[in-house]
Parts: structure tokens; C-alpha cells; sequence
């Protein structure tokens, strides 16, 4: 007995050790959102500071059949959850995913709008007229969950945000435009901004013309990012409305997704981008 007491001695160190261990480890462990939230963490909408939210961009496919999704900034993000509803006629759609740690910079993933069989076979939607975008996301050094709000519209002649805040003229037959609010931004301007950031996407490379007019108060300054960085947009300014008249080329940016609707083949998408759009004081 004696022979074997440092034998046990020395099991009951290892095992502690290896206790030890895994306790760490599983104290190291990312925490799902969903795990926050069922824990009692505080849920924060539209209050994350500019500098930690992600620029945000939606596109349309060229085939109608997608949803592009676009996510650059994301240094700060540990774990997010996107929730993208839209209506098609008077039916409200969705789609739901989860991003783990680590993200990539950018990140972009493609959204069916619409439903395919196990056998492949896929119906999709039409007569798409709104949506909203929902991000949930744990950011580093935060405690709280944060949630980044906004709407988008898929443009079809003359196009009023649900908010009313904002309407969008197009010149001619737009090809596949959305307006949307980008949640967040490419880089920050010099001072804060005003109501929320705007773009425009299409499905094409051509100049997107229209007429934008935003009913805020108190603007004096409207700039738009381009790939150049910030620039000033000319427009006119008054009280409580700025109007701002729309012939610029979009610029872009190239990703890969994954296309459900061809059993997960992968595609090159371009994200054709005018904006973000952001009004100061």
C-alpha cells in the first residue's frame, strides 16, 4: 500500500491539473448570443458606437433569385446573428444565419429569396417590395448585446422608405437597384452624422440616376464615399429637407458566395455601391 500511495498521489495531481484545464478552456469558450441572451444580457438597438459597427450593404442578384449580403469592419464583431425579412406581395418572407468568431473582412454570404426541395427543385419569390435587417451582435469589451436596426426597399419607381424619411426617384427603368441604411460605415467622416446612412446598390455598372429627397432637420452638409474616400455631394439644403439630384457611377466591390439555388456552387458577385450617403450638421 505503501508502494502505491505516491502512484495515487501523483493520479490526483494530474487530474486536478487536467480540471483545471478544461475549466479554463471552457471559460475561454466564445458564448453564443443566443446563450447571452438566455442568460439575462441586456439587448442595446442602434446605440453601438460608430466605430464598432460593421457597413452593412444588400444586393440584388442578377438573376432575382438572391439576396447578396456584405459585411466589412468587422474587427470588433466576436459572433453575430443576421435576421432578413422582406415582403413579397402581401407575404412576409425570411431568413435567418449565425457568424462565429472569426469573421472574415469582408464577409458576404447570398440569401435565397425563395425555397428549394431536397431533390433541387426551387420556387422563388416575386413582387419583392420592403424588408428589414437585423444584426445581433457581441462586440469586444461589451457586456451587452447589440442590435443594429434598419430598413431597405427594393426599388420599383418612385420608392419611400417605411419611415417615410427618405423617397428615391429613379430616371428611367432602374436595374435592380435597392436603397437601404448601411447600419454602419466604410470609414468615419469628420463629425457625427445625421438620421442613418444611405446607399444605393444595383445589379449593373451603369451611372445610377434619380431624384433623393430626406426630410431631416437642421442638415448643412451631405457627403458620399466613393472610392476615393468622402466627397462632397452637392445638394440643396433647406430647413427641413435636403434634395439631392443622383448621376454617378456606382463603385464596386467583388466577393464569392455560395449559390443554394445550383446546390452550392460558387460564384463570383459584384456589389455595385452608391454610398453610403451621410448628411452632418
Amino acid at each position: 500500500m505503501k508502494k502505491l500511495a505516491p502512484v495515487i498521489i501523483f493520479a490526483l495531481v494530474l487530474l486536478s491539473i487536467i480540471t483545471v484545464l478544461v475549466l479554463k478552456k471552457k471559460s475561454n469558450d466564445p458564448v453564443s448570443i443566443d446563450d447571452q441572451e438566455a442568460a439575462g444580457a441586456r439587448l442595446v438597438i442602434n446605440q453601438l458606437d460608430q466605430d464598432k459597427r460593421p457597413f452593412t450593404i444588400l444586393s440584388q442578384h442578377s438573376t432575382g433569385k438572391l439576396l447578396a449580403f456584405y459585411l466589412e469592419n468587422t474587427s470588433y464583431i466576436e459572433g453575430a446573428t443576421i435576421d432578413l425579412e422582406y415582403l413579397s406581395g402581401d407575404l412576409l418572407k425570411g431568413a435567418r444565419s449565425t457568424l462565429e468568431s472569426p469573421i472574415s473582412d469582408p464577409f458576404a454570404k447570398a440569401f435565397l429569396l425563395g425555397s428549394c426541395s431536397a431533390g433541387g427543385k426551387c420556387s422563388f419569390d416575386k413582387d419583392l417590395i420592403s424588408g428589414s435587417l437585423k444584426l445581433k451582435l457581441r462586440v469586444q469589451e461589451e457586456s451587452d448585446i447589440h442590435v443594429l436596426k434598419g430598413d431597405y426597399s427594393f426599388v420599383d419607381g418612385k420608392t419611400t422608405t417605411t419611415d417615410g424619411r427618405v423617397t428615391y426617384t429613379p430616371t428611367g427603368n432602374p436595374t435592380g437597384e435597392i436603397l437601404l441604411n448601411t447600419l454602419g460605415l466604410p470609414e468615419k467622416p469628420e463629425s457625427n452624422i445625421e438620421l442613418y446612412p444611405l446607399a444605393i446598390t444595383s445589379t449593373g455598372s451603369q451611372a445610377i440616376k434619380g431624384k433623393l429627397e430626406i426630410r431631416k432637420t437642421g442638415i448643412t452638409r451631405v457627403l458620399i464615399y466613393t472610392a476615393s474616400g468622402y466627397q462632397e455631394l452637392d445638394a440643396v439644403i433647406t430647413e427641413d429637407t435636403v434634395t439631392i439630384d443622383l448621376n454617378h457611377t456606382p463603385r464596386k466591390e467583388t466577393v464569392e458566395i455560395i449559390r443554394d439555388d445550383l446546390k452550392g456552387a460558387e460564384e463570383t458577385h459584384t456589389f455595385y455601391i452608391l454610398g453610403p450617403i451621410v448628411m452632418l450638421k
